[in-house]
């Protein structure tokens, strides 16, 4: 017979991957800077509206034709058509500073969209390792491999006439 050769392969193999990520943001600009210094205001005009409305009120008790009237039927016409005038006035100021706040709210959030910063690329990393061994095995030389070949073929021939 011939001779037996055997080899033995042991392989190992590594990998690495790793990915870094960026955020960014929005730079201030001139714009942007003079959006976020605005704040919005109630009417200015709500108090001279009022004013000028308790003026008219109070003038028009002044009767140059003379008419007569007790002075406690002008303070109670006069007392009621002020506490009217006061509750409106506070009303106008209320649903005003509801407005101010409203637009405040809306401001900030309009803001918080322009300035955000975004995400550019996502952060992932990895480490594989594999390892494996491989033997392998032969046994005689080109010529024994062919004679026994041919002997396994001879015989199943033999075999098969029998039958």
């Amino acid at each position: 017979m011939g001779k037996k050769k055997s080899e033995t392969k042991t392989t190992q193999q590594q990998a690495f991957n790793t990915q870094q990520s960026a955020s960014t943001s929005v730079p201030d600009t001139p714009d942007i800077q003079s959006y976020r210094d605005w704040r919005p205001q109630t009417d200015p005009g709500l108090a001279a509206q009022y004013g000028n409305a308790r003026n008219q009120l109070t003038s028009s008790f002044n009767n140059p034709l003379g008419g007569y009237g007790t002075a406690q039927t002008r303070e109670a016409q006069m007392r009621t058509g002020l506490r009217n005038l006061n509750q409106d006035e506070s009303q106008a100021f209320r649903g005003g500073t509801y407005d101010v706040n409203a637009q405040r709210g809306g401001q900030l959030g309009m803001l918080a969209s322009l300035t955000r910063g975004s995400q550019s690329s996502g952060t992932s990393s990895g480490t594989g390792t594999g390892s494996g061994t491989q033997t392998t095995v032969q046994s005689g030389d080109l010529l024994g491999q062919l004679i026994g070949a041919g002997a396994q073929v001879g015989s199943a021939a033999l075999l098969g006439k029998k039958r």
